[in-house]
Protein backbone atom coordinates (compact mmCIF):
# COMPACT_ATOMS: atom_id res chain seq x y z
CA UNK A 1 0.00 0.00 0.00
CA UNK A 2 2.69 2.06 0.85
CA UNK A 3 4.47 1.92 -2.41
CA UNK A 4 1.24 2.30 -4.92
CA UNK A 5 0.87 6.16 -2.94
CA UNK A 6 3.82 6.66 -3.46
CA UNK A 7 4.17 5.82 -7.15
CA UNK A 8 0.82 7.74 -7.70
CA UNK A 9 2.78 10.42 -5.85
CA UNK A 10 5.88 10.60 -8.04
CA UNK A 11 3.23 10.17 -10.94
CA UNK A 12 1.05 13.43 -9.94
CA UNK A 13 4.25 15.24 -9.37
CA UNK A 14 5.39 14.41 -13.13
CA UNK A 15 2.35 15.97 -14.17
CA UNK A 16 2.54 18.75 -11.94
CA UNK A 17 5.73 19.32 -13.67
CA UNK A 18 4.64 18.86 -17.41
CA UNK A 19 1.88 21.09 -16.81
CA UNK A 20 3.50 24.44 -16.86
CA UNK A 21 5.87 26.48 -19.11
CA UNK A 22 9.18 25.73 -19.44
CA UNK A 23 11.99 28.22 -19.24
CA UNK A 24 14.37 26.70 -18.07
CA UNK A 25 16.79 27.06 -21.05
CA UNK A 26 15.63 30.64 -22.27
CA UNK A 27 18.11 32.72 -23.63
CA UNK A 28 18.16 36.42 -22.98
CA UNK A 29 18.91 38.39 -25.92
CA UNK A 30 21.00 41.32 -25.49
CA UNK A 31 19.47 45.10 -25.29
CA UNK A 32 20.02 48.82 -24.50
CA UNK A 33 17.99 51.12 -22.82
CA UNK A 34 18.36 54.96 -21.95
CA UNK A 35 15.15 54.74 -19.64
CA UNK A 36 15.69 51.32 -17.71
CA UNK A 37 18.82 50.22 -15.66
CA UNK A 38 19.99 46.15 -16.76
CA UNK A 39 18.05 45.17 -13.04
CA UNK A 40 15.02 46.94 -13.91
CA UNK A 41 14.66 45.08 -17.16
CA UNK A 42 16.08 42.05 -15.56
CA UNK A 43 13.49 42.29 -12.83
CA UNK A 44 10.72 42.49 -15.55
CA UNK A 45 12.38 39.30 -17.61
CA UNK A 46 11.56 37.27 -14.36
CA UNK A 47 8.10 38.94 -13.73
CA UNK A 48 7.11 37.29 -17.71
CA UNK A 49 9.20 34.03 -16.81
CA UNK A 50 7.26 33.31 -14.01
CA UNK A 51 3.83 34.22 -15.99
CA UNK A 52 5.12 32.27 -18.54
CA UNK A 53 5.33 29.08 -16.40
CA UNK A 54 2.07 29.52 -14.90
CA UNK A 55 0.10 30.38 -18.04
CA UNK A 56 1.93 28.24 -20.69
CA UNK A 57 1.45 24.93 -20.35
CA UNK A 58 3.51 22.79 -22.70
CA UNK A 59 5.22 25.73 -24.40
CA UNK A 60 8.55 26.02 -24.11
CA UNK A 61 9.88 30.06 -23.77
CA UNK A 62 12.81 30.41 -26.54
CA UNK A 63 14.70 33.68 -26.16
CA UNK A 64 13.56 37.06 -24.63
CA UNK A 65 14.68 40.38 -25.15
CA UNK A 66 13.63 44.36 -24.31
CA UNK A 67 11.88 46.01 -27.10
CA UNK A 68 13.62 49.00 -26.82
CA UNK A 69 13.20 52.70 -25.53
CA UNK A 70 11.18 53.77 -29.27
CA UNK A 71 8.46 50.54 -28.17
CA UNK A 72 8.21 51.09 -24.72
CA UNK A 73 7.21 55.10 -25.70
CA UNK A 74 4.94 54.27 -28.45
CA UNK A 75 2.96 51.80 -25.46
CA UNK A 76 3.11 54.10 -22.86
CA UNK A 77 -0.92 54.12 -23.02
CA UNK A 78 -1.03 50.94 -21.33
CA UNK A 79 0.43 52.42 -18.03
CA UNK A 80 -2.46 54.80 -17.79
CA UNK A 81 -5.33 52.24 -18.71
CA UNK A 82 -4.07 50.64 -15.55
CA UNK A 83 -3.15 52.77 -13.33
CA UNK A 84 0.31 53.08 -13.17
CA UNK A 85 3.14 55.50 -14.14
CA UNK A 86 5.91 53.19 -15.90
CA UNK A 87 5.37 50.61 -18.62
CA UNK A 88 8.10 48.28 -20.29
CA UNK A 89 7.92 45.94 -23.31
CA UNK A 90 9.76 42.72 -24.17
CA UNK A 91 9.67 40.67 -26.99
CA UNK A 92 10.01 36.92 -26.99
CA UNK A 93 9.85 33.81 -29.16
CA UNK A 94 8.26 30.35 -27.54
CA UNK A 95 7.56 27.13 -28.97
CA UNK A 96 4.21 25.40 -28.16
CA UNK A 97 4.73 21.45 -28.06
CA UNK A 98 2.19 19.00 -30.06
CA UNK A 99 0.07 18.69 -26.71
CA UNK A 100 0.47 22.10 -25.53
CA UNK A 101 -1.07 25.50 -24.96
CA UNK A 102 -4.83 25.73 -24.26
CA UNK A 103 -6.31 25.64 -27.31
CA UNK A 104 -5.82 29.08 -28.50
CA UNK A 105 -2.46 28.59 -29.81
CA UNK A 106 -1.19 26.56 -32.53
CA UNK A 107 0.58 23.45 -31.38
CA UNK A 108 4.05 22.14 -32.28
CA UNK A 109 4.51 25.81 -33.66
CA UNK A 110 6.72 28.39 -32.58
CA UNK A 111 5.81 32.11 -32.26
CA UNK A 112 8.01 34.63 -32.66
CA UNK A 113 7.93 38.72 -32.04
CA UNK A 114 5.53 37.61 -28.72
CA UNK A 115 5.15 41.13 -27.18
CA UNK A 116 4.73 41.13 -23.26
CA UNK A 117 4.00 44.72 -21.54
CA UNK A 118 4.15 44.81 -18.10
CA UNK A 119 3.95 48.29 -15.84
CA UNK A 120 4.87 49.18 -12.20
CA UNK A 121 4.49 52.19 -10.13
CA UNK A 122 7.46 54.61 -8.54
CA UNK A 123 9.56 51.58 -9.38
CA UNK A 124 7.89 49.15 -7.57
CA UNK A 125 7.29 45.54 -8.72
CA UNK A 126 6.94 45.11 -12.41
CA UNK A 127 3.49 43.48 -13.03
CA UNK A 128 2.38 41.82 -16.10
CA UNK A 129 -0.93 43.65 -17.61
CA UNK A 130 -1.02 42.09 -21.22
CA UNK A 131 0.41 39.82 -24.17
CA UNK A 132 0.53 39.24 -27.37
CA UNK A 133 1.19 40.42 -31.09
Amino acid sequence: MKKAFIALMLCISLLLLCACGDVSDVKVLPYESEMYTDAEIEEAIDVTKDYFKKHFDGCKLLEITYAGDERTTAEKEFASRHNADELIVLLSSYYVSPTGGDGSLNQDSTYDGWCWILVRNNGGKWRHVDHGY
